[in-house]
């Protein structure tokens, strides 16, 4: 018969009574809530870190306080970028219950929860699950009581924090989960550097309308390289491409630093086609724009690093 081994044991102060399950990151670190325990008695989110001679003591990252939440008894959800969602059953502004989020920012969570959601019984009451992130990063899941019949009710955060594109060498996509206007923005990545500094890519934002499931494609341009005997390398212009390859932005590179002096600064332009920034003696031009001289497939034609042959390399891919 397999034995039973308690790894960590709760003793208030650091949370109590667990109702939730545990979910691990890529790490082998493990995350979960409980309900009680912790500075205000409204429960907790803890970490437990997986360490080479086992698991650790559990580190309190969150104490709820009731105006924060209390109470969770779902399980946690983590995102892409390491953040995490979950519910209280209790607590938040009308005492109902919240939808929170515990944001990671380079490994380091956040110690006050922010609040997605407030629950106010019309709109549902003390959702004991967690919830559910779809494609989109809208989160869905479901209040135990409240809403119309007070039987309880399906709901749905919708994602609207900002989505930041990072360069990473290949075509990205953002799918509108729902129709309206978006303000979009697109920065044109930096020259490489010679002793000199390279130039500053292009910043150029509009507004645009987009239909429900419409997609854009994207392409974030890398930064010029770097050389400390020769001019530095163009940087990558960066692109949002809507439907039918038809450009909306379009964020030139900067210049790259040449050996007497900074690269030049990128241009842009919103739904047409830009050049990078210009080249000077021995430094790169910055990455370009969508051609118009006899381009006929425009996004195809992407990210042109412009390095002259005494620089470094440029950015564009």
């Amino acid at each position: 018969m397999a034995t039973l081994k308690t790894l960590v044991p709760f003793n208030g102060t650091s949370g109590s009574d667990p109702t939730s399950g545990l979910i691990m990151d890529v790490n082998g670190d493990l995350f979960g809530t409980t309900m009680a325990g912790g500075t205000s008695s409204d429960g907790t989110v803890f970490e437990i870190k997986n360490t080479a001679s086992g698991f650790a003591a559990p580190i309190t990252l969150v104490n709820f306080t009731g105006t924060n939440g209390a109470k969770p008894l779902g399980n946690l959800i983590v995102d892409a970028a390491g953040n995490l969602f979950g519910t209280t059953s209790a607590g938040g502004t009308k005492g109902d219950g919240t939808v929170f989020e515990v944001a990671d920012t380079n490994g380091t969570y956040a110690t006050t929860p922010t609040t997605l959601a407030t629950f106010n019984g019309t709109n549902g009451n003390s959702p004991s699950g967690g919830v559910f992130e779809d494609a989109s990063g809208n989160l869905l899941g479901t209040a135990f009581e409240g809403s119309t019949k007070n039987q309880g009710a399906v709901f749905e955060v919708a994602e609207t924090a900002p989505r930041i594109f990072l360069e990473t060498g290949t075509v990205q996509t953002f799918v509108a989960p729902v129709a309206g206007n978006y303000e979009i923005s697109a920065l044109g990545a930096q020259g490489g550097n010679s002793g000199f500094a390279g130039g500053d890519g292009a910043s150029i934002a509009d507004t645009f309308s987009l239909t429900t499931g419409e997609t854009l494609q994207i392409l974030v341009g890398a930064a010029g390289g770097n050389s400390t005997s020769a001019g530095g390398g163009g940087g990558g212009g960066s692109f949002v491409i809507g439907p039918s390859d038809t450009p909306l932005l379009i964020a030139g590179g900067g210049g790259g630093g040449f050996l007497t002096g900074s690269g030049s600064v990128g241009a842009g332009v919103a739904t047409g086609s830009e050049s990078g920034g210009s080249a000077s003696v021995f430094g790169g031009a910055g990455g370009g724009g969508l051609l118009t001289d006899g381009q006929t497939a425009p996004f195809q034609a992407l990210g042109f690093s412009g390095s002259s042959s005494t620089a470094a390399p440029g950015g564009g891919l």
